[in-house]
């Protein structure tokens, strides 16, 4: 799933863990581990990310701008 913005992407495994990506260069930004179970949903609602686990719980993510995540990695130092 890519950002509203366009700027990152996010993947979700089976173990439960939100992989994030800078869009423009494939790097990996951070993990997050959201669920117990495989991530089976990744929907944005402006500054908040709603997930859901295949067990069906739902988790709701207030995250930071991505423009400041990106900056804030140590690849773009």
């Amino acid at each position: 799933m890519v950002t509203s913005d366009g700027s990152m992407v996010v993947a979700g495994g089976s173990d439960g863990v939100l992989w994030f990506w800078d869009w423009a260069t494939a790097r990996p930004l951070w993990t997050l581990q959201a669920h117990r179970s495989d991530v089976i949903g990744i929907h944005f609602e402006g500054d908040e990310m709603v997930t859901r686990g295949f067990a069906g719980d739902v988790s709701r993510w207030n995250l930071p701008k991505p423009a400041q995540v990106i900056e804030a990695t140590p690849h773009n130092r």
